[in-house]
């Protein structure tokens, strides 16, 4: 059976490095690491929430491209490469980040549908 997308996110990497936010208490499932993104609204398509939930959650973004798409049953997550890392501007939703290694990555606290894509093999090279 096809699972819908119920939410979206984006990956931005630098030197085989991901940005993961830190959940605040003040969030479901607080206290694990998860990518910049959320639910998709009505009438939304998965690369636009993906796009407007970063920049809720991480501030103003440097400039990106998305390079791939990678599906976990229920989430779609956009993969998007960076010239250099940024330093985001957190929302209340997160309460810190951190620029991991995907190996760091796995060791981590991880929101189940990160752990689904770390799994999944999308940062495999």
């Amino acid at each position: 059976a096809i699972v819908p997308h119920r939410g979206a996110g984006i990956a931005f990497t630098h030197d085989r490095r991901i940005l993961l936010l830190h959940r605040s208490k003040l969030v479901q499932d607080p206290g694990v690491w998860n990518l910049p993104g959320g639910t998709i609204e009505p009438k939304e398509v998965p690369r636009q929430t993906a796009e407007r939930e970063a920049r809720e959650e991480a501030g103003p973004l440097p400039p990106y491209e998305i390079t791939k798409a990678c599906p976990v049953p229920g989430y779609m997550t956009y993969v998007a490469p960076l010239q250099k890392p940024f330093a985001p501007r957190l929302n209340w939703e997160s309460d810190s980040h951190r620029w991991v290694t995907i190996h760091e990555a796995k060791k981590l606290p991880l929101f189940r549908t990160l752990r689904a894509l770390l799994d999944s093999g999308c940062f495999d090279e």
